[in-house]
């Protein structure tokens, strides 16, 4: 049996009810001749469908059976009907002629057909195999000769029953979709006519709506030096909202290829508060195929984008890929390892968590709900990534999961979905991580008419602060990008967004350093950067609720460590911090003013292990390096041989945790040197504090 797939545009239609509930699914085509001829259009030479008269009329010249399908967000555990005509125009009474819904195609479908001799059959397609459910049988319900027949499906109280010109023919258990797909079925060769094709659901629940919905602002269209004639589509904003990146139809950087998406940029003037004009990023990141941006670093330094790159920057295979800004641009995209990854849909989407450690894309795979579903994996320190893992069924729905956005805040996350009640079409909802499974959520709340249309909406962006969201909207014949101010319900929870520069404390000069941040007291590293390669720059965004230590290190200079409490942050703050790297010399001195000792002993107490490990890291990233530890206390009442000893022995216990971590003991000196080398006269309290030291000296470089 010949079986073929097409896949149309699918269409969803609101009807008007309550502003509580959600919106009424309609798909409704009456292929009269003042309505657009876009719903099950096909022609390749063999079938063929056109509008006749106010009828679909769809010819098969093979023998075999085929399908032309459309999309329909349809919640198969609710009731739902399924309502068209047919008329057999030419061909044998044997020929048959049907409906076929809950696909994802022609491998896993559901069909219900009828023939003009009077009989009917109700039969799947599993992976591709047919399985009879009901074989041919005859009925009275069905007319003969040529004449007009009614069929119907409606799913209620979890039963099927077909109808056949309004009388009952068939039940049978409601069966749990394989996809969204459904559309017609004929047995070739054969003409037939459909004068209709209707699918309604009742939507009964209530939109759980966000807190002040109505506090939104008003969709502002982007300029003309962003938004064109043709489609802007997947915007990404930076964290701190100064670049936009958009992927632009037909425009392409490829000038003759005109179906592919190039990825194109724009940067924020600040002094105007205006939006320059998009730039193509041009190569390696624009090949001959689809381009686009998924997620940008914090820093905007690193990129997510579509698909897989070869070596030479073409196109590969489908999947994610990452690049890295250097001072000569943009390097060519490297494939993400996830394990097991596959993904049955055309589509795919991906956004990470601000640390870069946690991965939220969406894929249908065989434990799917729907048509996508969001999956989460998890950055192993080889940097591929863990199997994904469905987040939930909080989340995931009947329907299609898409464009996920996690908040500066690592919390919050931003979908679009028509699984939920809604104003029609896909809605953007919004819902909060409650732990660090990544699979237990909030229920998600729908963000309201000001977000959302009785059309598609989707691929919501946020800045760090929340304040406003970019998104796509349809403007008649294409999409173009808005902006939006949010309510403070809508935002991420409160962070700080640190900006700063790297700089070679001697020259003042601009430098790259690699900078990581963990929660202070910790070993745990929760994420690495890198500063511009040309600029120095670099971004940091921080959650409330810790007080966090960041370091920058970069070989041949001293690391630099800064420190932060945000555990009583109330709103959202940006904070200027620059950074400035001692190059390593011969005689630099360090004093380690982090590293605390148990009272007149050499132990060293937990809390020091955090600075001591900076310095470990420092050491191995500059093997060469060899260094004096000297150790000094304050003047006191005790014996000189007191003193010198503990400072001894508190020199040894510093050098004994850096050959413990792995550093060669013959690259370090230990020496104590008493209370004979203070750096401040003194004998008040906070002068004797600050001459009981460790320092470390460097004695090669």
């Amino acid at each position: 049996m010949l079986k073929r797939y097409f896949l149309a545009l699918y269409i969803l239609i609101g009807s008007s009810v309550s502003a509580q509930l959600g919106t009424d699914y309609g798909f409704n085509c009456q292929f009269n001749a003042n309505e657009p001829f876009t719903r099950f259009k096909w022609d390749d030479g063999t079938f063929k469908t056109k509008q006749v008269n106010g009828n679909l009329e769809l010819s098969y010249t093979k023998d075999g059976s085929i399908f032309i399908s459309d999309w329909a967000d349809i919640n198969w555990q609710k009731p739902f009907s399924i309502k068209t005509s047919f008329k057999l125009e030419s061909g044998s009474n044997d020929r048959s002629f049907g409906i076929l819904w809950g696909a994802t195609g022609i491998d896993n479908a559901y069909v219900f057909k009828i023939s003009d001799n009077g009989m009917y059959t109700f039969f799947k397609y599993e992976k591709d195999k047919y399985v009879e459910i009901k074989a041919w049988t005859s009925s009275p319900n069905i007319l003969q000769n040529k004449k007009t027949n009614v069929v119907e499906l409606k799913s209620e109280k979890n039963v099927y029953n077909f109808y056949v010109n309004g009388a009952l023919t068939y039940t049978h258990a409601a069966l749990p979709f394989y996809g969204l797909v459904h559309g017609y079925l004929v047995v070739g060769p054969i003409t037939v006519a459909s004068d209709y094709y209707i699918i309604n659901q009742k939507q009964t629940d209530k939109i759980n709506l966000i807190e002040d919905a109505n506090n939104f602002g008003q969709k502002v269209k982007l300029s003309a030096a962003i938004n064109s004639e043709d489609d802007e589509l997947c915007p990404v904003i930076s964290y701190d909202e100064r670049t936009l990146y958009v992927a632009r139809k037909k425009a392409s950087y490829y000038e003759n290829t005109s179906y592919d998406d190039d990825i194109w940029y724009a940067n924020y003037n600040v002094k105007d508060s205006t939006w320059g004009a998009l730039m193509n990023i041009g190569k390696p990141l624009n090949n001959k195929t689809n381009n686009f941006v998924q997620y940008v670093s914090p820093d905007n330094n690193s990129l997510i984008v579509g698909n897989q790159y070869t070596s030479l920057g073409e196109y590969k295979a489908p999947g994610y890929s990452i690049t890295h800004r250097t001072a000569h641009g943009w390097t060519i995209p490297k494939p993400l390892t996830i394990k097991n990854y596959y993904n049955k849909s055309n589509y795919n989407e991906i956004c990470l968590s601000p640390n870069g450690k946690v991965m939220l894309l969406t894929a249908q795979r065989d434990e799917t709900q729907g048509f996508k579903d969001i999956y989460v994996s998890f950055l192993h320190s080889d940097s591929t990534w863990s199997e994904p893992k469905n987040v939930g069924n909080v989340v995931n729905t009947f329907a299609n999961e898409t464009s996920p956005f996690i908040g500066a805040d690592g919390v919050t996350l931003y979908y679009s979905t028509c699984g939920h009640p809604g104003f029609g079409g896909n809605d953007i909802f919004m819902t909060k991580r409650l732990d660090e499974t990544w699979t237990n959520w909030s229920k998600p709340k729908n963000l309201g008419p000001k977000i959302n249309s009785k059309k598609w909406d989707a691929y919501y962006t946020i800045p760090a602060s929340g304040k406003t969201a970019y998104l796509v909207q349809e403007d008649g014949t294409n999409n173009n990008v808005y902006t939006i101010k949010q309510p403070e319900s809508a935002r991420p929870d409160p962070i700080v967004l640190i900006r700063g520069n790297v700089f070679n404390s001697e020259t003042k000069e601009h430098m790259q350093a690699n900078i990581s941040y963990s929660e202070l007291g910790s070993k745990t590293i929760l994420g690495h950067l890198n500063s511009n390669p040309k600029t120095g720059e670099f971004m940091i965004a921080l959650p409330r609720g810790k007080k966090y230590s960041f370091t920058a290190n970069k070989q041949h200079f001293l690391a630099v460590h800064e420190n932060i409490d945000l555990v009583n942050l109330k709103s959202y703050e940006e904070k200027e911090i620059d950074l400035y790297l001692t190059p390593i010399k011969k005689g630099e001195k360090l004093v380690l003013n982090n590293l605390f000792f148990k009272a007149n002993t050499a132990d060293i107490l937990p809390e020091s292990h955090e600075e001591l490990d900076k310095i470990v890291e420092v050491l191995k990233l500059n093997r060469s390096l060899k260094i004096e530890v000297s150790g000094h206390t304050s003047k006191n009442n005790s014996k000189p041989e007191w003193n010198m000893n503990l400072s001894q022995n508190r020199a040894n216990s510093v050098k004994n945790y850096f050959v413990e971590k792995g550093i060669s003991e013959a690259r370090i000196n230990a020496v104590g040197y008493g209370n004979t080398k203070p750096i401040i006269a003194g004998m008040d309290e906070s002068t004797l504090a600050k001459n009981r030291r460790v320092e470390l000296e460097i004695l090669e470089n």
